[in-house]
């Protein structure tokens, strides 16, 4: 999986995205407080790993 968090200063948002190459999944968020931020991205991981793991 492929993270990437940058701050966007005219919105005053965190911002992420999240994609995986071999599922092509993607998915995207913002947050106005990086620590909910990082919550949504490792709550989106979780959630991207236990999918996988019911799919096999």
């Amino acid at each position: 999986m492929i993270i990437n968090l940058w701050y966007n200063q005219d919105m005053n948002q965190w911002r992420w995205t999240l994609t995986d190459p071999s599922t092509f999944d993607m998915e995207s968020g913002q947050s106005l407080n990086l620590r909910d931020a990082m919550n949504d991205v490792v709550n989106t991981v979780e959630y991207l790993i236990s999918k996988s793991k019911q799919s096999e």
